[in-house]
């Protein structure tokens, strides 16, 4: 299991009282190196909504390069205006050979501290890449109320 994706969901975008992830979208860019079993978000009948998703990495050798590009958009009505935008090498955080992605547990019981962002529409766009190449492109839909 792969444990960053719970970290970034906790500093960058979780859904609580502010942000609240309204969809997801997960694409695999090379479907020769990884695909997405399933992507899906959940409500269960407490309104709890929960996004889940696998990531079969079909890719067999150790990976020693991999970036995570961070985009924030604010979205108006005709533009994408990126708010954040970073690259991390993930390699300098973990050492260990990646095997297949399973993330279960963005919920809105977990709120986080206020983000200073007026209201409106967001995209949380996360590219992973390995080899200088994009493999997989998750973006989340979310309104900050």
């Amino acid at each position: 299991m792969w444990n960053l994706f719970p970290l970034l969901f906790s500093i960058v975008l979780i859904e609580g009282k502010h942000f609240i992830i309204t969809k997801a979208e997960c694409i695999s860019l090379d479907s020769k190196f990884s695909y997405f079993k399933n992507c899906e978000m959940k409500t269960d009948e407490k309104g709890r909504t929960t996004l889940n998703f696998h990531v079969v990495v079909r890719y067999k050798e150790p990976i020693n390069d991999i970036t995570l590009g961070l985009t924030l958009f604010k979205i108006s009505k005709t533009y994408r205006i990126p708010i954040l935008n970073e690259t991390i090498d993930f390699c300098a955080f973990k050492r260990e050979s990646l095997h297949d992605i399973i993330f279960k547990g963005v919920d809105n019981e977990h709120g986080m501290a206020e983000i200073p962002a007026p209201k409106g529409n967001y995209i949380l766009q996360i590219r992973v890449g390995a080899f200088q190449k994009w493999k997989a492109d998750i973006k989340l839909y979310s309104v900050q109320k």
